[in-house]
């Protein structure tokens, strides 16, 4: 049987394509052994579906210098760790899926000689996949970026089907004639999103009352997200987290989110028209290189998060209200993003991983 050694985890967008990748695998005779940081919700996930996974101690790069005695006491406990793996797992190929966690296992596969990949979901390369390039791993692209291989970025297979509107809205409990717009933020936080857009809203539904409703995922905030929109001339619902993400992209006439990576990869297998957000603490504010490939072609607009309370309601208003056309013109746009599909993006993950071998 062959053996592949997979670090993935700390956030969605780096797990899920590890596990797409996992189970596309499987079938074809591999065993895939997971590397996650420690107390990873994953963990419980991978167990159910009768994957097997190791933790390390590794933490993200400290922000301040009394964070760097213990980082880097995890950093040699983890390549400790993960290069005791690689001598008793014995993997014949070694994938880091970005993120911190892909150096330890990266290095070690490099310290022990073995074939190793890396993969970029987003435009910029990070910090430690760029050290794994230096240290021998073969870059492998989620999104269009120089260097590298263009092998694109799984999801969901639910998210890759794209449902009828109308339906989709009435199982979710909205009327199917309403424009519906979608809110969510993204692993890395959305308190800017949660504080801002619905007020924005509630002030645009007194102005236009019933011509649109909202499903606002909030995270932790609920309560306070609820508040805001209290009194407002619109059905609203707010979820803290919602598993038929498929209805609700589904559902979706309007998209407004953060620009992660996984969210770019569902957004163009989904076609929808998105107000995009990045996150304005994002390493090297990677959130907004990934916007601007929706943005270049037109399949999405830009708003910093600053400008939220300014400029949000006009371009609902022009998106929605409007006789412009634009929400035609942006999903139009997602034919000029030049992205494999999600099945694709599997398909080539592994044709290159077998490639290697």
């Amino acid at each position: 049987m062959k053996k592949i050694l997979i670090a993935a985890g700390g956030t969605g967008g780096h797990f899920y394509p590890g596990f797409s990748l996992a189970k596309s695998l499987r079938p074809k005779g591999w065993e895939a052994l997971f590397l996650l940081r420690k107390n990873d919700l994953a963990r419980k996930f991978l167990d159910e579906e009768g994957f097997s996974s190791v933790e390390i101690p590794l933490r993200g790069m400290p922000r301040n210098l009394k964070g760097w005695g213990p980082f880097v006491v995890g950093l040699f406990e983890s390549l400790r760790i993960s290069c005791n793996i690689v001598s008793d797992f014995k993997p014949d190929i070694v994938m880091g899926m970005g993120g911190y966690l892909s150096f330890p296992a990266i290095l070690a596969a490099a310290l022990k000689r073995k074939p190793r990949l890396v993969h970029e979901s987003n435009v910029l390369i990070g910090l430690s996949n760029r050290a794994c390039v230096i240290l021998g791993a073969k870059l492998l692209r989620g999104l269009p970026g120089p260097g590298g291989v263009l092998v694109g970025t799984p999801i969901r297979p639910s998210l890759a089907k794209i449902l009828d509107p109308a339906q989709a809205k009435e199982a979710l409990g909205f009327d199917s004639k309403i424009p519906l717009i979608l809110i969510f933020g993204g692993s890395q936080g959305a308190r800017g999103i949660n504080s801002q857009v619905p007020t924005v809203l509630k002030t645009l539904a007194s102005q236009f009352p019933r011509r649109f409703q909202v499903l606002h995922l909030c995270g932790k905030e609920v309560d306070s997200v609820k508040a805001a929109y209290q009194g407002a001339e619109i059905h609203v619902e707010v979820k803290d987290y919602f598993e038929e993400m498929d209805k609700a992209y589904g559902a979706a006439d309007l998209v407004i989110s953060r620009a992660g990576a996984s969210t770019i990869a569902e957004l163009c297998a989904q076609k929808k028209p998105a107000i995009l957000i990045p996150y304005p603490s994002a390493a090297a504010n990677h959130q907004l290189e990934n916007a601007k490939i929706l943005e270049e072609a037109r399949a999405g607009i830009i708003l910093p998060e600053e400008n939220i309370s300014s400029k949000l309601s006009s371009l609902i208003q022009d998106i929605l209200f409007s006789q412009s056309g634009k929400p035609g013109i942006m999903k139009e746009g997602y034919s000029r993003i030049h992205v494999p599909t999600p099945s694709q993006s599997e398909q080539n993950l592994v044709e290159m991983i077998e490639s290697l071998i």
